[in-house]
């Protein structure tokens, strides 16, 4: 495959991203790896009134299926949620936790039940100490 394309946000700043090619048994191929610097002027935007609270299930059919879902509203800005805590939840959000445009994040009270209630299909970013 030579042809492909990777969406990435960028912060402010300088942005460094390196490729590197590897084989089947994922070792480096020589001559397959790249880097690219990108400087990005602009101001990282803020994700305040553009992420929100889409769903919240706080009385599950099964305990601990709790969950509470975002979602970015924002049509073309990726989000960085990276040290933001969610109260109630007990939970931060760890560092490279990015929402991208459009897209949702669900956090669940366990991943277990939670699979149990609502099946495989559905992808849980991670799983929160607290209760709803």
């Amino acid at each position: 495959m030579s042809n492909w394309i990777a969406t990435v946000p960028l912060q402010p700043g300088n942005n460094t991203f390196s490729v590197v090619g590897v084989n089947v048994l994922h070792q480096s191929v020589p001559g397959a790896s790249n880097s690219v610097s990108v400087v990005y002027n602009g101001a990282a935007p803020s994700p305040v009134n553009a992420v929100v609270i889409n769903e919240i299930m706080f009385h599950p059919a099964l305990p601990d299926a709790e969950y509470v879902e975002l979602f970015n509203t924002s049509s073309n800005y990726t989000h960085d949620l990276s040290g933001w805590e969610f109260n109630g939840l007990d939970y931060t959000f760890p560092n490279g936790t990015f929402l991208g445009p459009r897209g949702f994040l669900l956090l669940a009270k366990d991943c277990a039940a939670f699979d149990m209630a609502y099946g495989l299909s559905i992808v849980v970013f991670d799983q929160y100490s607290g209760n709803l």
